[in-house]
C-alpha cells in the first residue's frame, strides 16, 4: 500500500485516537502527518494479523469438521 492509499484509507476514529495515545502519547488532533502516518500504519499492519489469524482459525475448524468457526 502507498502512503497515499494509507491516509485514505479508512480506519475507526476510536481506534486512531485510541493508537495515537499509546504511540506518542498525544490526541489525534495534534498528530503531525508523519505521525498519523506511522499510527495508521500501525493499526493496518494489526488489522492485516488479526484477519491471518481468523482464516487460519477458520481453516483448522474446517479442516477437523467442526463446522464454520464463528457461524460462516
Amino acid at each position: 500500500m502507498t502512503r497515499e492509499e494509507i491516509m485514505k484509507k479508512w480506519i475507526w476514529p476510536s481506534r486512531l485516537i485510541f493508537q495515537s495515545s499509546l504511540l506518542f502519547g498525544k490526541p489525534y488532533k495534534s498528530l503531525t502527518e508523519d505521525e498519523e502516518y506511522a499510527v495508521r500504519k500501525v493499526i493496518l499492519k494489526q488489522q492485516a494479523e488479526r484477519e491471518a489469524k481468523d482464516e487460519e482459525l477458520r481453516e483448522h475448524y474446517k479442516k477437523h469438521g467442526y463446522g464454520n468457526y464463528y457461524g460462516q
